[in-house]
Order: C-alpha cells, then sequence, then structure tokens
C-alpha cells in the first residue's frame, strides 16, 4: 500500500499556544506543514500516524498530547505484529492503560500539571493492514467517491448518552483524567479501498466546519492548509490539527 500524506497543526485564533501535536513515523510536529510518502510494504515495520489534543492548564496539554503520542508510538515499535488480532489487542491495551496510568501519576505528582490529559486517534498501517487506536474526540474520517464517512465514535458525553441536549465538547474519557479510562483498538482494514482518503483530525476542524462542508472541501480538492484557514476563518477557537491519507495500491488485509 502506498500512502500520501499531507498534516498540519495550528495554534488558531484565540488560544496562546498549540497543545494539539502530530505524529508521523515516530516524529511529532506542531505549527507547521508535513508532506511525505510511504509504501507500507517497503517500509517492513509499523507505521503510525495520529493526532493528539492536549488538555489541562498552564503548559500541561501540550506535553500531555507529546507524551502520549511518543509513548504510544514506542509501544507500536515493541507490538509482535505477526500475531493473531486477540493477542495484539492484549498487548495493545496493556501498554495502552499503563500510559494512562503514567501520564495520571505525572499530573498528581505535579502541582503545576494537575489536570492534563489528551485525546489520542491514531492509525497503524503494517503491509496492507490498518489498525485504530481511539481516545476521547479526534476523529478519524473516510472520504470515499465524493462522500464523508465519521469512521470513530466520539468519546463524549452527548455521544456517550445519546443526548443532543448536551454539549458536544464535553469528553468523558482522555489519556491522565481519572481512574475511569477506555480505548478503541481495532482492525477497521474492511472499511477502506483502493482509492480511498482518510482525514484525522482535532475538534478545532470539526467543530468550526461541518460534516457537509467538510465534504464539500474534499470534493473541492481543498487542501490541508486551506482546511485549517477555513476553520480560522470561522473563529479558529481552538487549536487546529489536520492529516489527509491519500490510499494507493490497496488490497485489503494482505
Amino acid at each position: 500500500m502506498k500512502i500520501t500524506i499531507s498534516a498540519f497543526s495550528d495554534k488558531g485564533i484565540i488560544r496562546e499556544r498549540n497543545e494539539d501535536i502530530i505524529i508521523i513515523d515516530n516524529e511529532v510536529y506542531r505549527d507547521y506543514l508535513i508532506q511525505n510518502e510511504f509504501d507500507t510494504e517497503e517500509l517492513a515495520r509499523p507505521l503510525l500516524i495520529g493526532v493528539a489534543d492536549g488538555l489541562g492548564g498552564h503548559n500541561g496539554g501540550e506535553i500531555a498530547s507529546e507524551y502520549v503520542s511518543r509513548n504510544i508510538s514506542n509501544v507500536i515499535s515493541k507490538i509482535n505484529f505477526k500475531s493473531d488480532f486477540d493477542n495484539i489487542s492484549k498487548q495493545i491495551s496493556k501498554s495502552i492503560n499503563e500510559i494512562h496510568q503514567s501520564l495520571l501519576s505525572k499530573s498528581r505528582s505535579e502541582l503545576q500539571l494537575n489536570g492534563m490529559g489528551s485525546t489520542f486517534t491514531g492509525l497503524i498501517f503494517i503491509n496492507n493492514i490498518i489498525y485504530l487506536i481511539h481516545v476521547g474526540d479526534t476523529r478519524c474520517y473516510r472520504f470515499r467517491k465524493g462522500f464523508l464517512a465519521q469512521i470513530t465514535l466520539d468519546h463524549s458525553l452527548s455521544e456517550m448518552t445519546g443526548s443532543s441536549a448536551v454539549a458536544n465538547n464535553l469528553i468523558v474519557n482522555s489519556f491522565g483524567a481519572g481512574e475511569k479510562f477506555f480505548h478503541d483498538f481495532e482492525d477497521i482494514s474492511n472499511r477502506f479501498m483502493n482509492g480511498d482518503a482518510i482525514l484525522l483530525c482535532s475538534d478545532g476542524l470539526y467543530s468550526e466546519i461541518n460534516n457537509e462542508d467538510l465534504e464539500n472541501a474534499l470534493n473541492n480538492n481543498v487542501n490541508t492548509e486551506l482546511l485549517i484557514n477555513s476553520a480560522k476563518d470561522n473563529g479558529g477557537k481552538d487549536n487546529i490539527s489536520v492529516i489527509t491519507i491519500n490510499i494507493d495500491n490497496y488490497q485489503m488485509g494482505i
């Protein structure tokens, strides 16, 4: 499988600092455009691409998002992905929970970092297999033949309760935020086909641009930078991170 990536993370209009972070193949990025191409078969190792949205006062949010992203990347490099899915899932779950507990302990032991946390939504590409790790309300979308579909379910109060009366920005789950913690880990290879595109983003994008307008923008070949600028034009109240991934030479699950 060949994938072409365009990614950008911006602090937006209102926020003083950027607490979002993007991770691509063991490298973390903030505040500038990243473009790259990978052949996952030639790479011969897991490729992690993800977005984390930091939470917390002072500089706690940016510390948390980088901590989570780097530690997940480290975990991925040690997982035996040649085993069956149940075994992979157990390895991932154990490590993900350890990252959460470690961040929670760090938050509680350092007063200036109290209350920090982070969401994370990332994809692991191995040959023609795609795994999803999801915590919080950063999102993964699929764009196919002109139509946008949300792959992830937000870990928000409105989604968890099914109530539209609840503000959709109230998340109930993140790394570092309390003892109750859960994560989604799935093999989502069968949700994609050759020619699809993937959109990963923080809530700074979709809170300013609804799904219909996102779909229209992608149909008009709007690039990553223009998506960021559109969110800023609509208010840019939060940090904004966007990754687009175009899939080519894909044979599902092989």
